[in-house]
């Protein structure tokens, strides 16, 4: 089998640098604009959800899954901000979405919590 270093077959080299690219990708930007979110949303096939309803985008890292970001952030649904989370990763120069997108319930009153304008 070939290699890309004394050592290392040339198949996991490349799995390394596969499972890297997200991560390189996502340096420069820790969470996506409203505008990409709401592209991977109408990509992932979640609806239409317009720019101006999304606000307050902000992912964190996810340490047991490499490239994947935990996003949360506040849509507009029915007059009402609601805040939602799903995962994302960014692939290539495109976000993408991992997971479809839930509400957070608010437990205190059972239902969602709309926040302010």
């Amino acid at each position: 089998m070939r290699s890309a270093a004394p050592g290392i077959p040339i198949g996991l080299a490349a799995l390394a640098f596969l499972m890297a690219s997200p991560l390189m990708a996502q340096a420069g930007s820790s969470a996506p604009s409203p505008q990409a979110l709401s592209d991977a949303i109408r990509v992932h096939g979640s609806g239409e959800i317009a720019v101006e309803d999304i606000r307050g985008v902000a992912c964190e890292t996810v340490s047991h899954a490499p490239g994947a970001l935990d996003c949360r952030w506040e849509q507009r649904t029915g007059g009402n901000w609601h805040l939602y989370t799903s995962w994302l990763a960014m692939v290539g120069t495109q976000w993408t979405m991992l997971d479809a997108p839930i509400a957070v319930p608010d437990f205190e009153r059972g239902q969602l919590k709309p926040l302010a304008p």
